[in-house]
């Protein structure tokens, strides 16, 4: 006949407990490490849904853009910005604290890849706080809004923990579309020419007088960062199946968010369940043990 002391018993339940709470905390970790970086990226794709749709309800005029991004070429000029990613650019323009209308204030439109499933605002600047929510036109060349003779410059980051950005975009091939709305309107580019350079090699951007080109920029390898990835397009007539491939883009990935957020509240709710009926259990147990087991 063995006899259990209550000081037994509680140690007992307590150890029992212990156990449980450890097994939900270590599964809250597990799966916490592996969707981080989905649930950081969904968080900066909520602020980007933010921005354009404050971005949509002002809508600036073509007039205005065109406006901002003179002001900003002529800055760029005198600075001689020519790499978005120096240490000049990404320290040019800086808000302490930064917020959604200051955010809002310097966009000048909107990139749409559909190859990739991305789409972000366009920052007239190319300081560290914008780079790290968008991308961002280089003012020292050509305005985004388009024209013969011009070839736009667009950058963006790719490798950072916080969102995906540009991380894609070395996946992009010839023949596929980058898109751009400024003003409302929409301008499509398809990828005619990939090419890797070093920072410093600026001149591998060049204008052609008979063609509407842009050239989207991001660091490679990520992680390392020693070049730049430029990716050209020219512009194409935008059709209505690009339109309805924007949209669709759109709506795929609020939708592909919200099951993001509806599987983590789930999870949430299970485990806290499963702890409230293994705490339930210990106290039923608790009630029905006697002093004595033979």
């Amino acid at each position: 006949m063995t006899q259990k002391t209550p000081k037994t018993q509680s140690k007992k339940r307590f150890q029992d407990f212990l156990l449980t709470l450890g097994i939900v905390i270590c599964v809250l970790v597990g799966v916490g490490s592996l969707v981080y970086p989905m649930v950081r990226n969904s968080l900066n794709d909520v602020l980007v849904e933010r921005m354009m749709s404050v971005q949509e309800r002002q809508q600036k005029s073509a007039r205005e853009i065109s406006d901002q991004m003179a002001k900003r070429q002529e800055v760029a000029r005198q600075n001689s910005l020519e790499d978005p990613y120096s240490q000049e650019s990404l320290n040019e323009l800086t808000y302490d604290p930064i917020t959604l209308p200051i955010y809002v204030k310097h966009m000048i439109g909107e990139i749409y890849l559909p190859t990739i499933q991305q789409y972000l605002p366009i920052f007239d600047n190319s300081s560290e706080q914008f780079l790290q929510v968008g991308a961002t036109w280089l003012a020292t060349s050509s305005p985004i809004s388009g024209g013969t003779g011009n070839h736009s410059v667009v950058a963006g980051h790719s490798g950072i923990p916080s969102a995906t950005l540009f991380n894609e975009v070395p996946k992009l091939k010839k023949g596929e579309l980058i898109i751009y709305k400024v003003a409302g309107n929409y301008l499509a580019y398809k990828v005619s020419k990939i090419s890797k350079v070093t920072a410093d090699n600026a001149t591998a951007i060049r204008h052609e007088a008979d063609k509407d080109q842009t050239t989207l920029v991001t660091c490679v390898p990520i992680g390392i960062n020693s070049h730049r990835l430029l990716v050209t397009g020219e512009r194409v007539p935008f059709t209505p199946s690009m339109l309805k491939a924007v949209k669709a883009m759109q709506a795929s990935k609020k939708t592909n968010h919200l099951w993001l957020w509806f599987g983590l509240s789930l999870l949430v709710i299970l485990l806290l369940i499963y702890l409230l009926l293994a705490m339930r259990k210990l106290r039923r147990r608790r009630k029905g043990e006697t002093s004595v087991e033979v």
